[in-house]
Order: C-alpha cells, then sequence, then structure tokens
C-alpha cells in the first residue's frame, strides 16, 4: 500500500509492507 504524506513542504510516498515503512521517493512539494 502506498502513502503520499506532506512534511515541511516536501511529499514522501511511502510504500508501507508487513508493518514497515520505506520512503519510495521524495520530492519538494509545488
Amino acid at each position: 500500500m502506498k502513502y503520499k504524506v506532506t512534511l515541511n513542504g516536501k511529499i514522501y510516498e511511502v510504500e508501507v509492507e508487513k508493518g514497515e515503512a520505506v520512503i519510495a521517493k521524495e520530492y519538494e512539494a509545488a
């Protein structure tokens, strides 16, 4: 499952697998 989290003006694409969160992508919010 993928989530998009905005934190401090940055967007993190987080992939959660078996209860473990992995940051797939990190980019600046437009």
